[in-house]
């Protein structure tokens, strides 16, 4: 059951390994980011770990995209959802100025803020089947009002490389 093909998802036009050609190929992608990440990172180890896991979005995409099943989309959503959550430790931490117990709480929140919003971000005409992607710009913009007034460039960095 849990390698059983899934045909629902992204613009699956057909079963076998080029089924999602797109997204299939976007998925080298992140060996790039990672590599960038990586590069920047010099001596942070969360960015660090943030490159791996990056990287790790390789290879969950292309047995998603090539094998959709259920053990393919673990595959995909374990790394993204822990990406997700390193990001905004960190952003918790070395942005807002949190301690390290109170960042992983307030990014653990963001499980909570999402199984909230994503039934009211599915209503929204086209918007369910990239419901869970969507709650991510919405919490960023949160975050974005509340730093204007006390780091305004750091809020508009949220947006934008300006």
């Amino acid at each position: 059951m849990i390698l059983e093909p899934l045909y629902l998802y992204c613009e699956r036009t057909g079963p076998g390994l080029l089924g999602e050609p797109v997204n299939f190929l976007a998925s080298f992608a992140f060996v790039l980011v990672a590599r960038s990440i990586w590069r920047m990172a010099e001596a942070s180890g969360l960015l660090r770990l943030m490159a791996g896991l990056t990287f790790l979005l390789c290879p969950g995409g292309l047995y998603l995209h090539s094998l959709p099943s259920a053990a393919a989309l673990a595959a995909n959503l374990v790394p993204i959802l822990a990406l997700i959550l390193v990001y905004f430790y960190g952003l918790n931490r070395h942005v807002v100025g949190l301690a390290p117990a109170m960042a992983v709480v307030c990014a653990l929140l963001i499980l909570p803020f999402a199984a909230v919003s994503l039934p009211l971000i599915g209503l929204v005409r086209g918007a369910a089947s990239s419901a869970a992607y969507l709650a991510l710009p919405i919490l960023l913009l949160g975050y974005s009002a509340a730093l204007r007034p006390e780091m305004p460039a750091t809020a508009r960095g949220c947006w934008s490389r300006r």
